[in-house]
């Protein structure tokens, strides 16, 4: 079809000025609801702030309640007698603290309850704690045993419990990252160091926790903070909620602030019964949420008008317009035409094409009803399948079926689609068999049929004088014209020129062998027969060794300074693997490295679904490239895979063997195993639980109760000595620890070995 170019100028197209009344349309609603929009978030935001702050009242008051519960809890026990007796008896009476400690501890236990997880005294003359729920051990015993024992928190712990303020201070004791105890602390009035001593009342964090999510679960989902007079963090619902709080008492009792780009309404009061402060930050989410809401009702009516006027609009435009510029569009983009809404409407445009090419159409028309191009593709598949024998009288065979042969020498032409453009698929076998054999017969006589979906085969009957370089050149420009023009690519095999019917044939099957080669050679080239038809089987004696071999030292590590590339490369060069390769040694080769590797990773301890998957994508690779890097990644993930085991199983026999030797340090611990192995410790724990089903902490401990064991057994040592000797830092502990071991205490233990004696 000729380029047609239209110059007159009538007016401008019709969707185009339905578009532009559309835009003035929307733009009116758009602006009224920005407008009520702006006004009413300004109204929203007041009321929900003023929500806030009574939510927060209601929450202060809950906190001070018992805050101040415990403050006249600490000023009780600083003037009770049994308590004050305590502290006189470590100063002058020693010997007498047993008992006392017993009846202050009975005082204390009676406070115990849900608000509190701990009451204890801390006598800094003695350097005894005594409590009302755990027992009586120095300071640092105490916090090992009774709270965490992490050396990160026991500074802090110190702190509280040495404080020198007379004042009822509120202060924390984190033990994890998970949870902190808020405590309140005090120390007593004497007028001697000796007499004096710290009250330390510790929250059930339960209790706290469940006062501040009353106001997290509110509706506003804020977050719940309690500072101290220095403004630090000391209780908080939310650990990742990391404000910084240093010029927090220069801003006004209610703002806005960023954390991390989320912005927060922040509420502020100072508490009416200690030395702290509360905050509630409310995420400007939930301000959001209500001015959505409001937008909704305000907005509504003028959403659902736009919204259908839309709809109709689009309704009518796929029924009138949308056709008609998919029509032109597609004709522009083929450079068949070329359109100018100034020139004239769509309609007028599209009618003038068609007048222009009546005489076209009804050809085609004519040729369709006859049936000559059915009948033409018909008996061209017919030869290339071997079912027209061949004769003398082939010239009037191919007269029957509407052809006229230039001489009895042909080409075959096997080619399949890479890229369809994005079109359909009748659409694709038209655009292709029409470009092709329009290009072709400027010369020759081209015929093309599609075989397959997305191949096809083109018949050229050509001279036998043709240069096969002048028929690439044409072929050349018709690919050319695809790709640029309708972004259609393929790959191509080319046979030898053949004679007569059976011929034909055999050029079929060389056309579609060099098709194939298209794996070893790349897609979206055209490949001649003559390039492949010379190539050898060569595959090397006892191949599957020489790959067995060249991995197991790569894997194991005999071979040196070598990439999982490099591997790969020695590999197929050994096997004979390029772009020269015939697809028959291609095969072997492929067969050969799936079934090795196979076998490789079920040692390695691949599951079975994991090799499944690597042998579909390697098997699936349609190029000699794409499969090279699915093998290179397969055996880097291999590689990888023994490397770490390897490495584990040294690390794990090394952390056995050195707890057996050192299992009498108090400190071993898994963090202690983590700094002499540089692992993080809970995935050392991991590892060791992996390869001996038994966690590093169980190990330590079932170690020392072993020990234990042994010496209870062949020894007369007192139990104390024994927990000394086997790394527990008290009798209690160990009795505790081997009990819950055997099910016994040590002393029952010894006494049942002593009675076999007898």
């Amino acid at each position: 079809m000729s380029k047609i170019t239209l110059n007159r100028n009538k007016r401008k197209s019709f969707y185009y000025s339905i578009r532009q009344s559309l835009l003035l349309v929307i733009s009116i609603p758009i602006l009224t609801i920005g407008l009520v929009f702006m006004v009413a978030q300004h109204m929203v935001k007041e009321q929900i702030s003023l929500s806030s702050e009574k939510l927060l009242e209601q929450f202060f008051l809950r906190v001070d309640d018992i805050v101040e519960g415990s403050r006249n809890l600490c000023v009780t026990l600083s003037q009770d007698e049994e308590c004050r007796n305590y502290a006189t008896y470590a100063a002058l009476a020693p010997e007498k603290t047993t008992y006392q400690s017993l009846r202050v501890q009975g005082i204390l236990n009676e406070y115990l309850g849900e608000k509190y997880h701990d009451i204890f005294i801390y006598y800094p003359y003695s350097d005894r704690v005594v409590s009302g729920k755990n027992a009586s051990n120095s300071l640092e015993d105490y916090y090992d045993i009774y709270y965490g024992g992490n050396e990160a928190y026991k500074e802090k712990f110190f702190e509280i419990a040495k404080s020198k303020s007379k004042k009822v201070l509120l202060n924390t004791i984190d033990v994890s990252q998970e949870s902190s105890y808020l405590c309140v602390t005090m120390k007593n009035k004497s007028n001697s160091e000796v007499y004096e001593y710290v009250i330390v009342v510790v929250f059930s964090p339960q209790y706290v926790r469940g006062i501040l999510n009353e106001v997290g679960d509110s509706e506003q989902k804020g977050i719940s903070l309690i500072l101290n007079s220095q403004s630090e963090i000391m209780y908080t619902t939310d650990r990742t909620f990391l404000y910084n709080t240093d010029d927090l008492w220069d801003r006004k009792k209610t703002f806005s602030d960023s954390v991390y780009g989320k912005k927060y309404r922040m509420h502020i009061k100072e508490s009416g019964v200690i030395k702290a402060y509360y905050m509630y930050a409310v995420p400007n989410s939930y301000y959001w949420s209500k001015l959505y809401e409001l937008y909704l009702v305000c907005g509504s009516g003028v959403v659902i008008s736009i919204v259908l006027a839309l709809f109709v609009l689009q309704r009518q435009n796929s029924k009138i317009y949308m056709p008609v510029e998919e029509v032109i569009n597609s004709l522009e983009k083929h450079n068949i035409i070329c359109y100018d809404a100034k020139d004239r409407t769509e309609f007028e445009f599209i009618e003038e094409i068609f007048e222009r090419n009546v005489n076209e159409k009804d050809e085609l028309i004519k040729r369709v009803q006859k049936g000559e191009l059915v009948k033409q593709k018909s008996f061209i598949l017919s030869i290339i399948n071997g079912t027209v024998k061949d004769s003398d009288g082939y010239n009037d065979i191919f007269k029957e079926n509407g052809i006229d042969l230039h001489s009895g020498y042909f080409y075959v032409m096997a080619y399949q689609i890479e890229k369809n453009g994005g079109l359909a698929k009748d659409v694709l076998n038209f655009v292709v068999s029409n470009v092709l054999e329009e290009i072709f017969n400027s010369c020759y006589g081209a015929y093309s049929v599609w075989t397959q979906e997305y191949k096809g085969v083109l018949l050229l009957n050509v001279k036998n004088s043709l240069e096969v370089s002048d028929l690439l050149k044409i072929l050349d420009k018709g690919r050319t014209f695809l790709e640029e023009h309708c972004n259609i690519t393929a790959t191509w095999g080319l046979s030898s020129c053949r004679e007569g019917l059976k011929g034909i044939r055999i050029g079929y099957e060389e056309a579609c062998l060099a098709l194939e080669y298209h794996y070893l050679i790349g897609k979206e080239k055209v490949i001649e027969f003559k390039q492949i038809e010379k190539r050898d089987f060569k595959y090397p004696h006892k191949s599957e060794l020489i790959m067995s071999h060249m991995l197991s030292d790569y894997f194991t590590g005999n071979v040196n300074d070598m990439s999982p590339r490099e591997l790969v490369d020695n590999i197929m060069s050994a096997y004979c693997i390029d772009t020269s390769a015939s697809l028959d040694t291609l095969e072997c080769f492929r067969f050969e490295t799936t079934s090795t590797l196979h076998r490789i990773m079920i040692e390695s301890g691949y599951s079975h679904e994991e090799w499944k998957q690597n042998v579909y994508e390697l098997l699936t690779k349609k190029d000699l490239i794409n499969f090279k890097e699915k093998l290179i990644q397969i055996i880097y993930e291999i590689y990888q895979k023994k490397q770490e085991e390897a490495g584990n199983k040294d690390v794990c026999t090394k952390v056995r063997g050195y707890i057996r030797e050192h299992y009498m340090e108090e400190q071993l611990c898994v963090a202690t195993l983590g700094e002499i192995t540089g692992i993080e410790p809970s995935y050392l724990s991991k590892m060791f639980k992996k390869k001996y089903q038994i966690s590093v902490s169980n190990y330590i401990l079932e170690t020392r109760i072993g020990q234990a064991k042994e010496l209870l057994k062949s020894t007369d040592m007192a139990i104390w000595e024994i927990a000394e000797q086997v790394g527990f830092l008290d009798s209690n502990s160990f009795i505790r620890a081997f009990k819950r071991q055997e099910g016994v205490t040590p002393g029952v233990y010894r006494g049942f070995f002593e009675q076999q004696k007898l």
